[in-house]
């Protein structure tokens, strides 16, 4: 499927050019990403009601978070700061394409486009 979608992309004129992020842990990204999200459903979440939320699967993200107390405020500050060095590498990589067209399994781009808020489709 993702090797149709590449032949799909060059029919319609458009230029694959390959490019490289760097090997790093973006999953410790999820730190923000729980403590956010947490943050937003607070008062659902501390009085134990995320099984009001509608459409929840075993790895949806309220099943799947740590307590809402479980982050640091040194571990938030040291993933906020990651952040920031992924979002100037995405910054980098976007200089150079329009697009990124990944295979539809690369679970870190989500996880990267979601805390860095570059554009993404996921399919």
């Amino acid at each position: 499927m993702d090797r149709n979608a590449l032949e799909t992309v060059k029919k319609l004129g458009m230029t694959p050019v390959e490019v490289t992020l760097p090997d790093w842990t973006y999953d410790s990204l999820n730190v923000i990403l729980f403590a956010e999200a947490t943050t937003a459903f607070g008062d659902l979440t501390l009085r134990g009601g995320l099984d009001q939320l509608k459409m929840q699967v075993p790895d949806a993200w309220p099943n799947t978070s740590p307590s809402p107390i479980s982050c640091s405020a040194v571990g938030f500050v040291q993933a906020d700061r990651f952040r920031r060095k992924i979002a100037q590498e995405m910054s980098r990589v976007f200089s150079q394409v329009d697009l990124l067209l990944v295979p539809s399994l690369r679970d870190e781009m989500l996880v990267i486009t979601n805390a860095t808020g570059h554009p993404s489709l996921t399919l």
